[in-house]
């Protein structure tokens, strides 16, 4: 949620904040961009006649991200996400995961929020 517990953790962690501080008013969400690098890289099973790509993607530190609060009701307490963005760094640091496709631990939480709500 776009509260000002959010609001001080961007801050703290040198992130892009667009809005004012009135607008973390813990109804709407936040919506975060610029995350991420994204390229296609061909596979090592690519012909000329076949050609077959995957995505590759980097995360961009957070002082490049764009802050701002969504248009959308927000739904995850920021308390909560930034537990678990703690807890993705702690992960990160030990278990070097690259076949992972996500580290999207509360896509369920998101999913079933769409599902009820639509």
């Amino acid at each position: 949620m776009a509260d000002e517990t959010a609001y001080r953790y961007f801050l703290e962690q040198g992130g892009n904040l667009f809005g004012e501080t009135s607008e973390f008013d813990g109804k709407h969400g936040v919506s975060c961009y610029n995350k991420t690098n994204q390229s296609k890289i061909e596979n090592e099973d690519s012909t000329f006649f076949n050609p077959k790509f995957s995505q590759a993607m980097t995360r961009k530190p957070i002082e490049e991200w764009i802050i701002s609060v969504g248009a959308y009701e927000g739904f995850i307490p920021s308390d909560e996400w930034i537990e678990t963005q703690i807890l993705l760094t702690a992960i990160a640091e030990k278990y070097n995961r690259p076949h992972r496709r996500t580290n999207a631990l509360l896509v369920g939480i998101v999913t079933a929020h769409f599902a009820a709500n639509g």
